[in-house]
Formats: structure tokens, sequence, C-alpha cells
């Protein structure tokens, strides 16, 4: 890899997060525009799943049952069907 190669991959590296700056792209080639469109879009992309994703388990987990959040709790803690609706009834009285 010559110097140039190096200083053009220190300024797509720079250049990325600068999503405000109008003068990003000044002088660049059409390649090297398409290059960090499609960079953004993929960390957007990316962004977006990931909270896309926490949204959705934050959804499951509220939606749950309490019933079937205790026996998830009590199964994970090594008891079977039997104690753990045992434990749950006398709780609820």
């Amino acid at each position: 890899m010559n110097k140039s190669d190096v200083n053009l991959i220190q300024k797509f590296r720079r250049d990325l997060f600068r999503f405000n700056d109008p003068t990003v792209t000044w002088g660049e080639d059409e390649r090297y525009q398409q290059y960090l469109a499609w960079a953004r879009a993929t960390i957007t992309f990316a962004v977006l799943l990931v909270l896309g994703g926490i949204l959705a388990w934050s959804y499951v987990q509220l939606r749950q049952d309490p019933y079937q959040q205790f026996l998830q709790r009590c199964h994970q803690q090594g008891n079977d069907d039997t104690t753990c609706s045992s434990h749950w009834e006398r709780i609820r009285s």
C-alpha cells in the first residue's frame, strides 16, 4: 500500500461521520462519494437494526405474562413444575 492509499483511507475514516459538512466530498471523485454514501447507509442501517431489536425485545418482555416470567425464573433455578406451581400458589395466597 503506498502513501496516497493510506492518506485516502485516513481521509475516508475522518469523513465518514462528518454528516453536516458540505465540503467533505469537494474535490473527490464519484467513486469516493459513492463509497462514503454506502458506508454511511450501512452504518445507519446497522444502528437502526440494533435499536429495532432492542425495542422488540423490550416489547416481548413487557407483554409476557407474570406467571410465565415466574415459571421461567423458577426453572432456571433448577426447580420442576410441581415445585414452581407450589411456590406460585404460596406467593399468590
